[in-house]
C-alpha cells in the first residue's frame, strides 16, 4: 500500500508547486509516485461530444479510455470509496507514494501544511493529523519544518516516512461492509498462510505475488 499524504495550504499557498517540484525529486530516488487533486467546483474531463461523452450520457457509471501509453477512469462518484486513504488504496495499490492537494476536510490522512508570509502564516490541521510543514518564514513549531526549495530535506523525510509505513503495513487486512475488523498478528499470520498454502496449487505460473485481494460475497 502506498504513503498516502495530503498536501494542504490556502490558495495561492504554494501546494501545486510544491507537488510538481517533489514529484520529480522521489523518482529520482527510485520511488512511484502517484499525484491526486480535490476538485470541489469539478473539473473538465468528459469533453462533450466525445465517444466517452457518449458513453456516459447513455448511462455508463463507468467509463475507461485506453491508448498505447495510458489509461483514463471515469467512474461515478457514488460507486468509489470516499475518503482519500480508500480512493489511493484503490487506485494506485502499487505505487510507493501518493502526494494529494487538498482534501483539507479530510482527516483520516497524515498531512503537510503550507504556510506562506502573506497568504497564511497560522496552522489550521489538528496537531494529531500533521507530520510536517513547509514554510517560507521561520517558525518554531513541534513539527519537523522545511524551506519550500529544501526539496533535498523534504526528500528525505518523505524517504523515511515511506520506510516507517512499509514496517508497520499489517499482512493481512480484513474488512467487513467497508469496515476495517482488527487482527493481531497470530491471527494475521495464520490467515496468510493458510491463503497462500491454499492458492499455491492453483497458480498457472511460477512466480511469486505481493498481494492476494480475496473477496467474500455472504448473500
Amino acid at each position: 500500500m502506498p504513503l498516502v499524504i495530503a498536501i494542504i495550504g490556502k490558495s495561492d499557498a504554494g501546494k501545486t508547486f510544491l507537488i510538481t517540484r517533489l514529484i520529480p525529486e522521489m523518482k529520482k530516488r527510485g520511488y512511484s509516485v502517484a499525484a491526486i487533486k480535490s476538485c470541489p467546483h469539478g473539473f473538465d474531463l468528459d469533453v462533450e461530444g466525445k465517444d466517452s461523452w457518449c458513453f456516459t450520457r447513455a448511462g455508463a457509471e463507468g467509463v475507461l479510455l485506453q491508448s498505447p501509453s495510458a489509461l483514463g477512469l471515469i467512474r461515478a462518484r457514488s460507486s468509489i470509496a470516499s475518503s482519500l486513504n480508500e480512493i489511493a488504496r484503490h487506485y494506485f495499490p502499487d505505487f510507493d507514494l501518493v502526494l494529494a492537494e487538498g482534501f483539507a476536510q479530510d482527516l483520516s490522512t497524515r498531512r503537510i501544511e503550507v504556510l506562506r508570509k502573506g497568504i497564511s502564516e497560522q496552522l489550521e490541521s489538528p496537531p494529531e493529523t500533521l507530520i510536517a510543514i513547509v514554510a517560507d518564514f521561520p517558525l518554531s513549531p513541534d513539527k519537523p519544518t522545511f524551506d519550500p526549495d529544501e526539496l533535498s530535506g523534504i526528500g528525505d523525510f518523505l524517504e523515511r516516512s515511506i520506510g516507517e509505513s512499509k514496517e508497520g503495513t499489517p499482512l493481512v487486512e480484513l474488512k467487513q461492509d467497508g469496515t476495517p475488523v482488527f487482527l493481531n498478528e497470530f491471527v494475521q499470520s495464520v490467515m496468510k498462510s493458510t491463503i497462500a498454502g491454499l492458492i499455491a496449487p492453483l497458480k498457472k505460473e511460477e512466480k511469486e505475488y505481493s498481494e492476494i485481494q480475496i473477496r467474500i460475497r455472504t448473500q
